[in-house]
């Protein structure tokens, strides 16, 4: 703990609340480099679920293709 205030560092969350400072490429919601690392790490859970999503539909329409069968 010592080490961390000679750093100048405070623990805790609230470093999620100051601005990130950074742009994320494909942001599903408006995202500015203003924005908390809170918002960041939404914006982060929200792409990965929208890739698990096109993920999971994508083969399954594959492999439809390929044996005929309709994609229940």
């Amino acid at each position: 703990m010592q080490a961390l205030q000679r750093a100048g560092i405070a623990p805790g969350f609230g470093f999620l609340r100051h601005a990130t400072g950074f742009q994320i490429g494909e942001a599903p919601i408006l995202f500015t480099a203003g924005c908390s690392y809170l918002r960041a790490i939404v914006e982060v859970l929200l792409n990965t679920l929208k890739v698990a999503v096109a993920g999971s539909f994508w083969p399954r329409c594959l492999v439809s293709r390929w044996d005929g069968a309709p994609v229940a």
